[in-house]
Parts: structure tokens; C-alpha cells; sequence
């Protein structure tokens, strides 16, 4: 079965909420202890902001995308796919 064009758009576009969402998952599963509260305290931003990310009824901007980044520890390849995942959707 292949895939369409609008669905590999689409995979691109939601780069960013896979990465995010990854990193979360991945740090919860290595100390289930660990909450979004304590991951958003590690980006350096509010529960409720990143909860809006991962939802997507928020995008972050240019300066705080960087930010988060530097929790995410991405190859530099998946960094360019990740801020061109938001530029795609702003």
C-alpha cells in the first residue's frame, strides 16, 4: 500500500509534535516519575504551554523552537526537519 502525497505532507508537518512528544514518552519511560510538569520545567516553559504544543492548539515560535531543541538532543538533519515542520505550519 503506498501512502499519498498529503499523508507524507502531513508527516512532515507534525515532525516537530513527533519529536516533542517522543521525548517525553522516552524520558517517562526511563523513570516513571517523570511528568510534563518536569519536562516542561526542562524546556524552560510553562505545564500548560507545552500541553498546548502537544495538543497542536499552539505552535511555538522561531526563538522558543531553538529552546526546546536543545532538550531534544536531535541530529542536525532532524533539527532542519523539525523547524521546517513549524515553518510549514505557520
Amino acid at each position: 500500500f503506498k501512502y499519498g502525497y498529503d499523508f507524507t505532507i502531513q508527516l512532515q508537518q507534525d515532525f516537530f509534535l513527533q519529536c516533542l512528544s517522543g521525548e517525553l514518552t522516552r524520558r517517562c519511560e526511563s523513570n516513571p516519575q517523570y511528568s510534563l510538569r518536569a519536562f516542561a520545567k526542562a524546556c524552560g516553559i510553562s505545564p500548560g504551554v507545552l500541553s498546548q504544543f502537544l495538543s497542536g492548539k499552539r505552535l511555538p515560535s522561531y526563538k522558543l523552537a531553538q529552546q526546546l531543541l536543545a532538550q531534544l538532543h536531535l541530529s542536525p538533519t532532524d533539527e532542519d526537519k523539525f523547524l521546517a515542520s513549524l515553518a510549514q505550519k505557520h
